[in-house]
């Protein structure tokens, strides 16, 4: 675990290193929110990716970085948002659609009120 951490790290220092050298590159700041995705840095990661939106609106990868945050903050229809803009942007993408299909079920489940019923928050809570 500690190796996995201090890698996840390195990438952030790296990811750093490439926002200071090009900070209106926004493939840099994909980079950034990717490695603090998975340094466990949510916060993080959602500014990084806000950010390389913010210098290209239609960046599929920050797209993409935003949906899953979406998704693992409980988010879902933003998820789906931020899925549809990186499908607009480059269709073939298959890790948007994945994010988008999987995310669809549990929306209909919801219904009006918004929550899941007792089975699907079961099946929600283990998948």
């Amino acid at each position: 675990m500690a190796l996995a951490s201090r890698q996840h790290q390195a990438a952030v220092t790296m990811a750093e290193a490439a926002v200071s050298a090009a900070p209106e590159m926004g493939a840099a700041w994909v980079a950034l929110g990717q490695a603090h995705k998975f340094s466990g840095q949510a916060e993080e990661a959602e500014r990084a990716y806000r950010r390389a939106v913010r210098l290209d609106g239609m960046n599929a990868l920050a797209r993409i970085g935003l949906g899953e945050l979406m998704i693992a903050s409980r988010r879902p229809e933003e998820a789906v948002v931020e899925y549809d803009l990186a499908l607009r942007r480059q269709p073939a993408l298959v890790a948007a659609h994945m994010g988008w299909a999987m995310r669809w079920p549990r929306r209909a489940e919801r219904g009006r009120s918004g929550a899941l019923p007792a089975g699907a928050r079961a099946a929600s809570a283990t998948g």
